[in-house]
């Protein structure tokens, strides 16, 4: 069988940088044009064109169409440039430019020759361009919400509310370690989720009381009617199920009952999101100076949503833990922890691109990359993944601008 070399890892890398440019700046139309010229180029097969309009939906569709190019020879990148000009010249030229400027790793990617009406500068590597057509009007409290259901309605203003539980400090017997940068942490979460439209809320160095009584309140005498989600980051010391408070420790699954259809009727239906920096247990990853965060099923009645739909009580919670069951987390004494520093700085970058679950994919990603530099043998060169556990129902987007993408909103 003869060999086909595969498409050079600067091309790959190009296509992978400007897939949010693809996604905003080609319509569906687009793309079945782009297959299909590629098609009778002998570049994509049958089965290719197949299943790339199968996909099920235009951000799939361009996903899968990059993905079988990688795998379509050498010359692959060239011809999809030359197709692609013909449906959107200044993307092609773009891809073209980069390609060519950015065979020195790490080389800033450029800008786009935008028509007259926008522009954009040089930036640096990654940057997201925005799209070359005008932009969308803004969603105003009159327009519809069309999602067939697969969209939550972000549109309150607030949100609702964020509240964070700091942990950096502890009672001497615990026998655990003071969690220096944690600060970090939640003052980067605070900024971000207030830019975002939450009302943040946080509270550093809570005894187990204290959590106790603030998830009381938020889940059973502030009414969430008005808003359309609740968030909530615990930043501690941790076991498999524990999280410590200032004095003591306690089950997350307390915490997590308490927003629960049943236990908080203004919130079923509406997305609750925790994010939980701590370790899971005491193993290191080895496949896988920095320190760590260590120290059954029940079937119950349906709750109703404000629409009077029967939804399963469990249902539009997602649970972003910052490690996987029985692992150690990470966190630097002076930067903050590798998860939440990922999550807050992809949130920032992304949250105006992409839904919630593909923001935490590249969470995950980020964190998975790095590897531990402390000085104890025992912990040097350590990996670390994050779990992402979520029972949503809908793409969560944090932007109308993201959510206008994808045809959520009417007038």
């Amino acid at each position: 069988m003869a060999h086909i070399s595969g498409m050079s890892a600067n091309d790959r890398r190009v296509l992978q940088e400007n897939y949010i440019n693809l996604q905003s700046n080609l319509t569906k139309a687009n793309v079945d044009s782009i297959c299909d010229m590629l098609y009778s180029k002998g570049i994509l097969d049958r089965y290719a064109l197949d299943q790339i309009r199968n996909a099920g939906s235009f951000n799939r569709m361009v996903d899968d169409l990059l993905t079988h190019l990688t795998t379509c020879g050498s010359t692959a990148f060239d011809v999809f440039c030359d197709v692609l000009y013909q449906v959107n010249a200044p993307l092609s030229n773009h891809l073209r430019s980069q390609a060519r400027s950015s065979s020195v790793a790490g080389e800033a990617t450029g800008s786009i020759n935008l028509p007259s009406s926008s522009t954009v500068s040089s930036e640096e590597p990654g940057t997201i361009h925005p799209p070359l057509d005008e932009k969308k009007a803004a969603v105003t409290p009159g327009d519809t919400i069309k999602t067939d259901g697969l969209i939550y309605d972000m549109r309150k203003r607030p949100h609702g509310y964020m509240l964070i539980f700091n942990q950096e400090k502890f009672e001497p017997h615990l026998q655990v370690q003071n969690r220096d940068g944690s600060s970090v942490d939640a003052n980067q979460l605070q900024t971000l989720f207030q830019e975002l439209g939450y009302i943040v809320e946080r509270y550093d160095d809570s005894t187990v009381d204290e959590i106790t009584d603030i998830t009381d309140r938020f889940s059973k005498s502030v009414d969430h009617q008005e808003f359309d989600s609740f968030i909530c980051a615990i930043l501690s010391h941790g076991e498999q199920d524990l999280i410590c408070g200032k004095n003591e420790k306690v089950k997350l699954q307390n915490i997590f009952t308490k927003f629960r259809g049943k236990e908080c009727s203004t919130l079923v239906g509406k997305p609750k999101i925790f994010f939980i920096q701590a370790c899971r247990g005491r193993s290191y990853d080895d496949g896988a100076a920095d320190t760590v965060d260590s120290v059954g099923y029940i079937e119950e009645e349906d709750a109703s949503d404000s629409t009077g739909r029967t939804l399963p009580n469990e249902s539009d919670f997602l649970l972003a833990y910052s490690t996987t069951p029985g692992y150690r987390s990470f966190r630097n004494l002076l930067g903050g922890s590798w998860f939440i520093q990922a999550v807050a700085n992809t949130i920032r970058k992304y949250h105006k691109h992409m839904d919630l679950m593909k923001m935490l994919t590249r969470v995950n990603n980020s964190v998975a990359q790095k590897r531990s530099r402390a000085n104890n043998t025992e912990m040097k060169g350590k990996k670390q993944i994050p779990s992402i556990v979520s029972r949503l129902r809908c793409d969560l987007y944090f932007s109308i601008e993201a959510a206008q993408r994808f045809g959520a909103y009417i007038s």
